[in-house]
């Protein structure tokens, strides 16, 4: 693995220091861990980057501020752990039947729904033609979302008049065999 190969050293670095100091010898010992993982995920980012300027660089932000700062740094993806537990605690209050149904959905593996995507390359049988016009939705059984088209925006909703071109990516909803019957439309893709 290239990543293993050339950032065995961050992984090992990264694992010495995100270890907290022992509260019983510092009272601050939070902030200055925080900082330091801070530190130490821009770093390795920063390194990755200069390394590699191609490299997908997915980090872990320590708190708010640290996310814009990895983004600065080279990162293509900035995850913050407490954000997203808060937004799923949140939405646990406010809609638990969707919050329940998207655990299920994303988490378990014996119930047969799964989020996927189906790149749409130039000579696609989906390219140029509306989702309606090229059977794929009445071929697959899948559930068309989103499409993530090439400038990177979203469309969600779309009807079955949209109109695919090269580039987008269909963000769909169905079972395993749904997911398995959309390969041949878009073989490159990695679906469910």
């Amino acid at each position: 693995c290239l990543l293993g190969e050339n950032f065995g050293w961050g992984a090992v670095m990264l694992s010495y220091s995100s270890r907290p100091a022992d509260p019983a010898l510092r009272a601050d010992w939070r902030e200055d861990w925080l900082a330091r993982l801070e530190a130490d995920n821009l770093f390795v980012t920063l390194s990755a980057r200069a390394l590699n300027p191609k490299l997908l660089i997915i980090t872990r932000a320590v708190g708010p501020a640290s996310e814009r700062k990895l983004l600065q740094a080279g990162a293509d993806k900035v995850v913050n752990p407490h954000r997203i537990g808060a937004q799923r605690m949140a939405s646990f209050i406010i809609e638990p039947h969707v919050a329940d149904f998207l655990g299920e959905t994303i988490h378990d593996r014996e119930f047969d729904l799964r989020l996927g995507e189906v790149a749409v390359p130039a000579g696609s049988a989906l390219a140029g033609r509306t989702i309606e016009e090229s059977g794929f939705l009445a071929a697959t059984g899948l559930t068309l979302l989103a499409v993530r088209r090439p400038d990177q925006t979203f469309l969600r909703s779309p009807g079955p008049g949209y109109t695919p071109v090269p580039g987008d990516v269909l963000i769909v909803l169905g079972s395993a065999d749904e997911h398995r019957a959309a390969l041949p439309w878009a073989p490159a893709s990695s679906t469910g």
